[in-house]
């Protein structure tokens, strides 16, 4: 699942019921949209999550694999009164309108499809009734972009690569295990009890780009929907040229709260 610069991870759904003589049926599946936090209008058309070849999804527990790229795909699936479809296919299984467990990990990895960062961000969208027609899915996390610039002055040919980035910030729940309540009506998900081994959350960005001189990548961090007050740090390991790796450290003086379906914006200078 993919999004605009990033091709991000992640969708909303409406079903099509082409109902076969074989039992199944058609589910169109369509990835829904991040909007900028603090501002009610979309941040571009683009911002739409698009599916990938490759993308595994979960519908009624069964996994199924997104075989061609774009804004909408079709599923055949098996044809039911209900649907509960979550994504990344690694959610817990759903069980009808029971809560759902999710765990997110305190490294994320950085993923490249097509230059842009593939991003496993969780959505889950249910649905009943006599053979539903259709179903909208629903963001349960909130993006952290982090827009790196190589602002080094020493050459106009240099190159960083950015090694890591650490987001911590003590009190919060950025990783750890919780719960997708409220599946049928208002999914939700609420983590567990905040410690400090849920206060930090790690991207593994050796596999990215290098950056040109004079240029940015954005990478994205999936965080839960939580609270932090000022003092939250940012450190960006990264590499200039051949040199050995070096860290950048940037401590947020402000109190964040992060929203599902919303994007956050760090902005970071390297050189600066």
């Amino acid at each position: 699942m993919k999004k605009y610069c990033l091709f991000f991870v992640a969708l909303a759904a409406l079903l099509v019921s082409c109902s076969k003589d074989n039992g199944t049926s058609v589910l169109k599946i369509k990835a829904s949209k991040y909007t900028q936090a603090g501002d009610s209008k979309v941040v571009l058309e683009s911002n739409y999550a698009v599916w990938a070849p490759g993308d595994r999804i979960k519908i009624n527990g069964v996994i199924k694999t997104v075989g061609e790229a774009g804004n909408d795909i079709e599923i055949e699936v098996d044809t039911a009164d209900s649907y509960t479809l979550v994504y990344p296919s690694s959610l817990g299984t759903p069980n009808g309108a029971a809560n759902i467990p999710v765990t997110l990990s305190n490294t994320q990895v950085y993923q490249s499809y097509n230059g842009n960062q593939n991003i496993a961000a969780p959505m889950l969208g249910y649905v009943s009734g006599s053979r539903p027609t259709e179903m909208l899915l629903t963001n349960l996390c909130a993006l952290v972009r982090f827009r790196v610039a190589n602002a080094f002055l020493s050459s106009n040919t240099n190159t960083v690569q950015v090694k890591n980035i650490s987001f911590v910030a003590p009190g919060a729940n950025l990783s750890g295990s919780g719960e997708v309540g409220n599946v049928a009506s208002t999914p939700e998900l609420v983590m567990g009890t905040p410690s400090f081994f849920t206060g930090s959350v790690n991207l593994d960005c050796s596999s990215s780009r290098r950056i040109a001189y004079w240029s940015f990548l954005d990478y994205y961090l999936v965080v839960p929907p939580t609270e932090c007050g000022p003092g939250a740090l940012v450190t960006v390991t990264y590499q200039l040229n051949s040199d050995p790796d070096s860290a950048y450290k940037l401590e947020l003086n402000r109190a964040l709260r992060f929203e599902p379906g919303r994007i956050y914006n760090i902005d970071v200078y390297l050189g600066m």
